[in-house]
């Protein structure tokens, strides 16, 4: 037998499984893009039929066609397995987490987000509700409910044989839902991220944000009478859009002169606070250890009437 013939009529087998198993939603696409990166075993294999093919050692040949076997079978590993999907997923539709909602007065949600974009907006009827809008991302939520606080961890774990793909924000990105009656701390970690939060219906308390060369866009809402903000990394930029008539606190933001202007910022040594600080229903403290980036202020007019905490 013709070592050849077996390898492609292996390899034709294998491609019609993959196939199948992606129409039956056990497989993604993905599969193929994770074997073009062990293309060279391609070369190998035709290398040693070559070199063995008519010799004594012909039937070592045979071996090419278990390289082929192995890189398909690495590939179809590192998509996730065909036992890492339920029947039920279809693939042209977002993945869901969900959490649902008991009457929780309180969430602490800490997320680990990289190479993408990350939406957090406000819900309905989950406490937490995640989108995996990316084939190449698995979500992983593990929460703890103990009472009236629930912690909630979120990883996102990228298929592939390398972690760090490069993926445009259309490809790779979560969107994350909190129910808005919720009071909220958040610990993002993000890392080469763009962060979108549209928290102006959100209770959030506490934000922790650790980003390495991101671009951050928060909005923040007159929700608590206090909201505490603190932004650490590097090489990352910062759009915060804050409610009017509120409280503002500024400490480690190199701001322009035109910003100060602009918002009546007055500076306290080694700070900045509006006229409003001391007086306003809402205050707004903001802390920065970012290196290398900026900080961005602008308002917008806030319509909801300010509320305490529940």
């Amino acid at each position: 037998m013709n070592p050849s013939r077996v390898r492609w009529g292996l390899t034709l087998i294998v491609i019609g499984g993959i196939c199948l198993a992606i129409n039956l939603n056990q497989l993604s696409w993905w599969v193929f893009l994770d074997f073009l990166y062990l293309w060279p075993v391609i070369i190998i294999a035709i290398g040693l039929e070559m070199i063995l093919k008519k010799t004594r050692f012909e039937s070592f040949a045979y071996l090419s066609s278990l390289l082929l076997l192995g890189a398909f079978g690495w590939a179809i590993w590192a998509d996730g397995g065909l036992s890492d999907r339920s029947s039920s997923y279809d693939s042209r539709y977002d993945n869901e987490s969900k959490l649902p909602y008991q009457n929780e007065q309180a969430v602490n949600v800490k997320a680990d987000f990289s190479n993408g974009r990350f939406y957090v907006n406000s819900g309905d009827n989950d406490l937490v509700r995640v989108t995996d809008g990316s084939s190449k991302t698995r979500i992983e939520m593990n929460s703890n409910c103990s009472g009236a606080r629930c912690e909630i961890d979120l990883h996102s774990k990228e298929r592939g044989l390398f972690r760090r793909s490069n993926f445009t924000s259309s490809d790779n990105y979560w969107k994350c839902y909190v129910n808005s009656a919720v009071d909220g701390s958040y610990e993002l970690k993000l890392d080469e991220a763009d962060l979108r939060l549209f928290a102006d219906d959100l209770r959030i308390s506490s934000l922790n944000i650790d980003a390495i060369q991101s671009n951050l866009l928060l909005k923040l809402g007159a929700i608590l009478p206090r909201i505490e903000v603190e932004l650490t990394g590097r090489s990352t930029d910062v759009d915060l859009v804050l409610p009017d008539s509120v409280g503002i606190r500024i400490e480690g933001a190199d701001l322009r002169e035109s910003t100060v202007e602009i918002f009546n910022l007055i500076d306290r040594g080694g700070y900045y606070t509006n006229a409003l600080y001391e007086t306003a229903p809402v205050n707004i403290n903001v802390v920065s250890k970012i290196d290398n980036g900026r900080i961005s202020l602008s308002t917008y007019e806030r319509e909801k009437p300010v509320t305490d905490s529940i």
